[in-house]
Order: structure tokens, then C-alpha cells, then sequence
């Protein structure tokens, strides 16, 4: 009776063990994620980097939990925008007044200069996903 629980107890933490190593295709499945462009002032199109750690940054570090909340906003627009049908044009109404358009035209607000007119687009799987029409900052 004992060998049994015993034996029952070694095949319950193998499977234990397995459940926290995943496998490798997981790996090979994983793309990279959108990216947010900008332009402003008829210029060149511009990777919109993430705010950078401080010198605590490996303790507290609020740069980089912004970074992470941008790029989830990015990700949810990416979601919404794909679920609609895709003859639906960029500056539609259906995409425009998405909860998550605003918000990442006012990431894209952000980053622009001060005063300037700007445009933004997600780049999703190296192509042009979405684009913002001309904004003012």
C-alpha cells in the first residue's frame, strides 16, 4: 500500500515537473510583436522606443513597466482592429473611436515634438497594420 502511494507520489511530481518546462515549438511559434511608428512634420517614419531604466531600473522600475503598458495597448489595438472586417478602411468610425486608437495616438501625442503635427502607424509581421491620419500635438 505504501509502494503504491509512493509511486503514485513520484508519477504526480513528474508530471508536475513537466507542466513547467514547455515545450520547444512554443519558441518557435513566437513572433515579434507590433511596433508603433511616428512621423511628424512630413518627415521620416520613426520607431517609437520604449521609455529606458533608470539606474534602479533592477529593483523599481517604473520606465519599464510604462514600456510594458504601451506595448499591451498596442497589442489590444492590434486584437480590436483585427477582429473587424478587414475592408474596413483606417479612419473609419468602427476603428477610430476604439478605446485603444486613443490611446495610442495619445502614446504617439507623447512623443512627438511639442506643437507639431504628427501621423502614426502599427507595423504588425513587417507590414503597415493601421495608420492614423495627420494629428496635431
Amino acid at each position: 500500500m505504501i509502494a503504491v502511494v509512493l509511486g503514485t507520489l513520484v508519477v504526480g511530481r513528474a508530471l508536475q515537473l513537466r507542466v513547467l518546462v514547455p515545450s520547444w515549438r512554443f519558441f518557435d511559434r513566437a513572433d515579434a510583436p507590433p511596433t508603433l511608428w511616428l512621423a511628424h512634420g512630413g518627415g521620416p517614419w520613426q520607431l517609437v522606443e520604449p521609455p529606458r531604466r533608470g539606474l534602479l531600473g533592477w529593483a523599481f522600475s517604473p520606465a519599464s513597466n510604462l514600456a510594458l503598458a504601451y506595448q499591451a495597448t498596442v497589442d489590444r489595438l492590434v486584437a480590436e482592429v483585427s477582429e473587424l472586417d478587414p475592408a474596413t478602411p483606417d479612419d473609419a468610425p468602427a476603428i477610430t473611436s476604439l478605446r485603444s486608437y486613443a490611446i495610442v495616438s495619445a502614446i504617439a501625442r507623447d512623443a512627438a515634438p511639442p506643437g507639431a503635427t504628427f501621423r502614426w502607424k502599427v507595423v504588425n509581421d513587417g507590414e503597415d497594420f493601421l495608420a492614423s491620419g495627420e494629428l496635431a500635438a
